[in-house]
C-alpha cells in the first residue's frame, strides 16, 4: 500500500490530523493497534480549548459538540474565604467547552468513511522503518499477514508508549518535559449538578466541580494533591473528604 501520509494512532490527535489532511486532498492512512470499541472506551480529558472547537467547526463536524457540550466563560479560584473570578470571556473573547475528548474521537471516527479517511484498526506489531531516508514505511500484522505502507511522511500520534517515539534515533531526538508537583483524580458521578445554572468552573482548594445540564444530572469532583514517587512511576496521593464534597455519605462507585 502507498500513501502520502501514514499516521500512527487513531486517538483524537491522529484522527484530527487525518481529517485536516484529507480536507486538503492529501492521501492518508491511519494505523491503530486497538479496536474501535477499545479506542472509544479510553476516557480522556473533558475540557476543550478554543483551538479544538474551531478546528471541529472548520471541518464541519462540530454540530453534536455544540448541541451537547457546555460552554464556560471562566472559572473561580476558591481558597477558604476568598473567591477569585477569572473571566476568560472578558479577557480573551473566547470560551472553553466541556465536551469529552472521547466524544471528539467518536465524531471523527464516524465521519471518516464519508471523507475517505482510511483507518486500519487491530494492527499488531506496528513498526516504523527508514525514518532517516526519503522512503519511510510502516509495517504491521493483521489477519495472519504482514502489511506494509510506503509513505512520503509518517506522523506519530500514538502517545508516549507507542512505537513512534521508540523509532526516533536518540542522536536526533530532543525531549522536552515538564513535571508538575501535583496530580488529579477525577470522578464522574450521576448526581444533580453541584452548582445550578452556572457557566463557570469552580476550583475550591482541592475540589473542582462543573455543572451538567442533562436530565439525569452529573457532577465531576477532582482532588488535587502532591504526587509521590513509587516503584512503577508517578502516582497520586488520593485523599478526599466525601462528606464535604457530596454533602452526604460516600456514594457507591
Amino acid at each position: 500500500m502507498k500513501t502520502q501520509v501514514a499516521i500512527i494512532g487513531a486517538g483524537p490527535a491522529g484522527l484530527m490530523l487525518g481529517h485536516l489532511l484529507r480536507a486538503e486532498g492529501i492521501d492518508v492512512v491511519v494505523v491503530e493497534r486497538s479496536s474501535p470499541d477499545y479506542v472509544l472506551g479510553r476516557i480522556r480529558a473533558g475540557v476543550l480549548e478554543r483551538t479544538t472547537t474551531y478546528l471541529m467547526d472548520q471541518l464541519g463536524l462540530g454540530a453534536r459538540m455544540h448541541a451537547e457540550g457546555l460552554p464556560h466563560d471562566g472559572f473561580h479560584l476558591a481558597d477558604g474565604e476568598r473567591m477569585i473570578r477569572i473571566d476568560i470571556g472578558a479577557l480573551t473573547g473566547r470560551q472553553v467547552m466541556v465536551y469529552g475528548q472521547t466524544e471528539i474521537t467518536r465524531d471523527l471516527m464516524e465521519a471518516a468513511p464519508g471523507r475517505d479517511l482510511e483507518i486500519v484498526y487491530d494492527a499488531a506489531d506496528v513498526a516504523l522503518h527508514g525514518l532517516e531516508s526519503d522512503a519511510p514505511c510502516v509495517t504491521y500484522s493483521k489477519d495472519g499477514a504482514v502489511h506494509r505502507i510506503d509513505a512520503q511522511f509518517i506522523s506519530g500520534c500514538d502517545g508516549y508508549h507507542g512505537p513512534s517515539r521508540k523509532a526516533i534515533l536518540a542522536s536526533v531526538a530532543t525531549a522536552y518535559e515538564k513535571i508538575y508537583p501535583f496530580g488529579w483524580l477525577g470522578i464522574l458521578a450521576d448526581v444533580p449538578p453541584a452548582i445550578m445554572n452556572s457557566s463557570t468552573l469552580i476550583m475550591n482548594g482541592a475540589l473542582r466541580w462543573h455543572r451538567c445540564v442533562r436530565k439525569s444530572g452529573a457532577a465531576i469532583i477532582s482532588r488535587c494533591q502532591q504526587t509521590r514517587q513509587s516503584n512503577n512511576g508517578r502516582t497520586i496521593n488520593c485523599g478526599m473528604s466525601w462528606q464535604s464534597a457530596w454533602g452526604r455519605k460516600r456514594p457507591h462507585i
